[in-house]
């Protein structure tokens, strides 16, 4: 196998990422204190009575800080939005398809990308984590 930089799709991705400009008008913040999404029209959408899609988020946003443009599979994603759940392989793909449907229609619309191995977030916006109040 080879190093992850050189796979032409990452480099090809960073390329991307490093050639687009930095634009605050397109940065997604995530609180994670709150479990609540601010959008760059200072729009606020809180996940906090919403438990599997506010998991889903944070792993979607996970993956996107730590490895932009890379998937989360389908099998992680139900593992995430349903832990230690027993459902049939159709339940699941609705529940997922729902949930996907959810957040894009809360404002991730364009922000959730399908790829080949599942799903993640556009490695071009520009994403923020808060940890804390702040």
């Amino acid at each position: 196998n080879a190093p992850a930089c050189d796979d032409p799709q990452f480099v090809l991705r960073m390329l991307a990422r490093f050639a687009a400009p930095t634009n605050t008008a397109s940065t997604l913040t995530y609180h994670e204190a709150s479990a609540t999404l601010l959008f760059p029209d200072d729009v606020s959408v809180s996940l906090q009575t919403r438990a599997p899609l506010r998991r889903l988020v944070e792993k979607l946003f996970e993956l996107r800080l730590d490895q932009p443009g890379e998937d989360v599979g389908f099998d992680a994603l139900i593992a995430v939005g349903w832990p230690n759940e027993q459902i049939t392989l159709d339940a699941a793909r609705n529940r997922l398809h729902v949930a996907l449907s959810a957040l894009r229609r809360l404002g991730l619309r364009d922000a959730i990308k399908a790829g080949p191995h599942g799903y993640h977030i556009d490695p071009l916006l520009t994403i923020r984590w808060r940890n804390g109040g702040g």
